[in-house]
């Protein structure tokens, strides 16, 4: 099974940029970097394009670049496999290492090892339990420090975890935002705003947003609508994005997440997914009930789909208008047969809801009562639960 699969052909596949280093990894798109005999003059196997660490000024003597693979999850056994091009007359040390053991996978010193002009293979079996790889560079120093580039390409990571004719369910994306890392989630740059990682249980405003921490814990991730809020509403342009990190992967998956929508004038939470740019859930304020709550949504995702992404939209001058988001969880599930009379699918289908227990309203017009849900898993398991009733149509007082 492929966890990872990366050539950088159209982003970092959310790779996560260190800012305790002191430079970046460059992504280059054009088969080769600006310094003369250091550095690849085309890409790796798959094209023109890879990400390098430059090693001319600005960069300081000795300095450091660190960036790490988004989250990989899986039982079996893994294995990384990746190509790296160290060319130059005074070439640093570039370590592989495996996360968060902190495992060394591979390393290349510029003080013993052969600077070669051609890209190198390297393959090697990841220790069990590792859920990231981390590429380091060290720069060297002196005169001739700029000739000291290092580049990858093609990160790939599998796993071998046939369990004979078991179920296998793999996460490929699991995260609570306890990380600064955000787990390789992804901020886009063609929005208004950045989504924001909370770790003290509350928002900003008093009367919005989550008072009294996440899901699961102090840490969520939210869409602050008071800081320059003169936006307006525009449907299909989103105020702020993110992107999980891509699991290029085949096979049914299933989304779970929680969200928090609560205030007086809220917008749109909208999550899609990608490339497709299906619609999976969308929260609507002019039409959905503001609750002060964390909500569960469970959605099949499509085929084909490689990372979800979050939106929100606000309104105009609404400082009320705070989302959250906590515990978002992508699984695979595949199917090695069984079945049970009511579940057909392989992975865990939508929630089938039954009747709200009660036709009546609360004083503040919200409904009340709770109702059944049920899904399907395997293809063979079942589960029910019992939820709130929610909706936005206004029933006739409870007496």
């Amino acid at each position: 099974t492929t966890l990872l699969d990366c050539n950088f052909a159209s982003d970092l596949c959310g790779f996560f940029q260190y800012s305790n280093d002191d430079i970046d990894w460059v992504r280059n798109t054009d088969g080769k970097t600006p310094s003369i005999g250091t550095g690849p003059l085309y890409g790796g196997n798959s094209g023109n394009t890879f990400v390098y660490v430059e090693a001319s000024n600005p960069a300081p003597d000795n300095a450091t670049a660190v960036i790490e693979t988004p989250k990989f999850y899986s039982s079996g056994t893994k294995t990384l496999r990746f190509l790296y091009h160290a060319m130059g007359e005074n070439m640093g040390i570039f370590t592989v290492t495996a996360q968060p053991s902190g495992s060394q996978v591979f390393i290349f010193h510029g003080k013993v090892d052969q600077s070669i002009s051609d890209w190198t293979e390297v393959t090697e079996q990841l220790p069990s339990g590792t859920t990231s790889v981390l590429f380091k560079v060290k720069l060297s120093a002196g005169l001739k420090r700029y000739s000291s580039d290092f580049a990858i390409d093609d990160v790939k990571v599998t796993s071998n975890d046939d369990r004979g004719g078991e179920d296998k369910e793999r996460t490929l994306v699991n995260c609570n935002f306890d990380a600064i890392n955000l787990c390789g989630f992804v901020q886009r740059h063609d929005d208004q705003r950045d989504w924001e990682r909370s770790d003290s249980g509350t928002t900003p405003s008093s009367t919005t947003g989550p008072q009294s921490g996440g899901h699961s814990g102090d840490t969520f991730m939210f869409v602050e609508a008071s800081t320059n809020n003169t936006l307006a509403l525009l449907e299909g342009q989103g105020n702020a994005t993110i992107d999980t990190p891509r699991f290029s992967i085949g096979g049914e998956k299933t989304l779970i997440f929680y969200y928090h929508a609560f205030g007086q004038q809220l917008g749109i939470l909208k999550v899609t997914a990608q490339p497709s740019n299906a619609q999976i859930f969308i929260f609507d304020g002019r039409t959905d009930e503001s609750r002060d709550e964390w909500m569960e949504v469970i959605e099949l995702l499509p085929r084909g789909t490689s990372s979800v992404r979050f939106q929100v939209i606000l309104y105009r001058g609404s400082y009320s208008s705070d989302f959250a988001i906590d515990d978002v969880n992508v699984t695979l599930v595949e199917s090695n047969g069984g079945g049970h009379e009511d579940c057909v699918w392989s992975t865990w289908t939508r929630w089938t809801y039954g009747s709200c227990s009660t036709t009546c309203a609360n004083a503040i017009g919200v409904k009340v009562g709770v109702r059944k849900i049920n899904r399907c898993k395997y293809g063979k398991a079942m589960e029910t639960k019992t939820v709130p009733c929610r909706g936005s149509t206004l029933l006739p007082a409870c007496t």
